[in-house]
């Protein structure tokens, strides 16, 4: 008996031969690797089997090729396109299409952007800046204004000073200059230790810009009004024995050391600090008959007979507790703004 052995069959027909006896037959080889008995046949072809393939386009050369027999169809899918949106730059931009899309069907270009708003800024202090803080996109230009500081003055009768140039004012630069009666410097932004110390005839003033003041820097120099509308804290006895004060104006003040405004007497019996959230020791002491208006939470170490008016709800939820307020409290000294004539 005659046999055939079909080993990886190749893509033409394969007769067998060899065969004994009459043929009968024909028969087709599909598999590999199989014996066949051919004594009974008169030929033995290989068949190759057809496939068909889909494929995907690309921006590069395939080729196609059968996994397993011939190729009968090939089917090549519609190229992938692809839209984008892009916003304009002042840049020149590339665009590509991303994978697996081969091409752009459409390109939207968003609204032109405005231009940048731009803003010049000169800087006076230390600090962070952004652009968003001055209704700006960015600065075209920022400058820095030196500081300028005036010292001790040895003229001492001395009896007005005005300078719309001064930022600064040192330690006792006017210390007991005592026929001093005017001093305007709208510009200027600290004041430091016992500046003014002692001037007793200081009357006309403008301090409007300043925002720090030292510690003894008006002791004793009975300044009829404290019209500070953007300082934000004062030093310890920085206004004590002020006697001839008759007016405040506070309305940024943060931080108030200890007897900052002791025996001053004012004739102004109320102080009303919408922005206070710190009281020194003694910061009041021996101001008869005075009521304080705080309308933010502070801590305290202050102790005195001074009335002091608060919001209802900061009274039963910090000053009936809180250090050093509770015992204000106890006696009857805090007050709730609502229905006051402070309210």
């Amino acid at each position: 008996m005659a046999e055939l052995i079909v080993h990886n069959p190749p893509r033409a027909a394969l007769k067998a031969s060899g065969y004994i006896g009459s043929p009968e037959g024909d028969i087709e080889l599909t598999e590999n690797d199989k014996t066949y008995n051919v004594s009974s046949f008169a030929s033995a072809t290989v068949k190759i089997p057809e496939e068909e393939k889909t494929v995907t386009p690309s921006a590069v050369k395939q080729e196609i090729t059968p996994d397993n027999g011939l190729l009968s169809k090939v089917t090549v899918l519609p190229a992938p396109l692809e839209e984008r949106t892009v916003t304009p730059t002042i840049v020149q931009q590339t665009i590509t299409p991303e994978a697996p899309a081969i091409g752009l069907s459409k390109v939207t270009v968003g609204a032109a952007l405005p231009p940048p708003i731009l803003v010049s800024k000169q800087i006076t202090e230390n600090g962070t800046y952004t652009a968003a803080d001055d209704n700006a996109d960015g600065y075209s230009e920022v400058t820095v204004a030196v500081p300028r500081e005036i010292t001790k003055l040895v003229d001492g009768t001395i009896t007005e000073y005005v300078d719309d140039e001064v930022t600064a004012i040192a330690q006792n630069t006017f210390y007991k200059k005592t026929a001093l009666t005017t001093c305007i410097v709208p510009n200027v932004r600290t004041i430091g230790d016992a500046a003014f110390d002692g001037c007793v005839s200081l009357s006309n003033v403008d301090f409007s810009s300043v925002r720090s003041i030292d510690q003894y820097a008006f002791r004793s120099a009975n300044i009829l009004a404290v019209n500070f509308p953007n300082l934000i804290e004062v030093g310890t006895r920085g206004f004590m024995n002020s006697t001839g004060l008759s007016s405040w104006n506070l309305p940024l003040l943060e931080t108030i050391g200890s007897y900052a405004f002791a025996f001053i007497n004012p004739a102004n019996k109320v102080i009303d600090l919408p922005n206070c959230t710190s009281i020194g020791e003694g910061a009041f002491f021996a101001v008869v008959k005075l009521n304080v208006i705080l309308r933010k939470r502070a801590t305290l170490a202050f102790y005195g007979n001074a009335k002091i008016y608060a919001y209802q709800e900061d009274i039963d939820n910090y000053y009936s507790t809180a250090t050093n307020w509770s015992a204000l409290y106890a006696h009857g000294q805090i007050y709730p703004i609502e229905g006051s004539e402070y309210e």
